[in-house]
């Protein structure tokens, strides 16, 4: 709204000065798009201000859109309008022009263009202030739902049927958001998305390896927290944006060969290294050390089938024994 009505104010200008033998017609034209250009820096500020202090996503990102068209806007109506007026046949000296009261006044296009262009470039500044934010407030809200995972249960006596309650919260407020970041430039939306998701899963990962939030882990929990990685991921290609899944790739990767229990894959560093490229070995030790054996209880109940591999934890100490090895 804001550009247009700057397009009808310089066109309004255009028809007057096309009625009256006014000579700085083009100075006048440099002099409104400077001065509105402040009036908008001045007017976005405030609404950043406010997407600031109400923590407000759908805000920031209606700055960040408007501020990028904005940046560019003024300078090409000067361009435009400049060559209108040249072709009404009004003067573009750069030496003098004639202003209403008969005198002169010094005009040269350039430095004008140049002046117009840092106030623009402020502009962008606020974009890049928006764009920030809009990262920000994504981080601190998937933190809060991240949060969630205080509830895992890293020795469950059952498969879930599921993703986890935190996972299923996550992607249904991330779903909405990025919904809302569709109006933004293409890069920045994809932007949005890959540092979102790299930081859901560094939360994650974070999590699964401390040894305050997971002391312990069986092969259970593994498999539980796939549901949620497997949900994120399918979220992720469901996005249409192309690699966004791979910001899990290190995480599925570790949880995939426990689960797939290949031991050769495991202890071979080239095989390792080929079919899971982005394993981290002392990530690997580090939940193996971790692990701990089903009870006689949960073995019965959740080995009906093939969902649930068989791991041992004699064997994974075996596994633990070979991998320090390779450190």
């Amino acid at each position: 709204e804001i550009g247009f009505s700057l397009l009808k104010l310089c066109a309004l200008m255009v028809a007057f000065l096309t009625h009256i033998d006014f000579r700085n017609g083009n100075r006048i034209i440099f002099d409104v798009l400077d001065s509105s250009t402040a009036v908008i820096k001045q007017i976005l500020l405030e609404m950043l201000h406010g997407a600031e202090s109400d923590s407000h996503i759908l805000k920031a990102a209606q700055i960040s859109t408007n501020s990028i068209y904005m940046s560019h806007l003024p300078t090409n109506l000067a361009e435009l309008i400049c060559e209108c007026m040249t072709n009404l046949q009004f003067t573009e000296s750069s030496i003098s022009d004639y202003d209403s009261g008969g005198g002169s006044s010094s005009y040269d296009k350039e430095s004008c263009m140049e002046s117009l262009r840092k106030k623009c470039k402020e502009l962008e500044h606020i974009f890049d202030r928006s764009r920030d934010l809009i990262f920000e407030l994504v981080r601190e809200k998937a933190d809060l739902l991240l949060a969630g995972m205080e509830f895992i249960k890293w020795e469950p006596p059952s498969v879930n049927k599921g993703p986890n309650p935190y996972c299923e919260d996550l992607i249904n407020y991330l779903r909405v958001t990025f919904m809302n970041l569709s109006s933004l430039p293409t890069d920045m939306r994809e932007a949005a998305h890959f540092t979102c998701m790299t930081h859901v899963c560094n939360s994650i990962m974070r999590e699964m390896l401390s040894r305050k939030s997971c002391p312990s882990i069986n092969i259970l929990g593994i498999l539980n927290l796939s549901k949620d990685i497997d949900a994120l991921i399918y979220f992720c290609e469901e996005s249409g944006i192309p690699q966004l899944s791979q910001c899990f790739n290190k995480l599925s990767q570790i949880l995939d060969i426990i689960l797939k229990n290949d031991h050769e894959v495991i202890l071979d560093p080239l095989r390792r290294s080929t079919e899971y490229p982005s394993l981290d070995i002392y990530d690997l030790v580090e939940v193996f050390e971790k692990y701990r054996n089903l009870s006689l209880a949960s073995r019965i109940k959740n080995t009906v089938g093939d969902e649930v591999p068989q791991l041992e934890h004699k064997v994974v100490k075996q596994f633990l024994a070979r991998l320090k090895e390779q450190l």
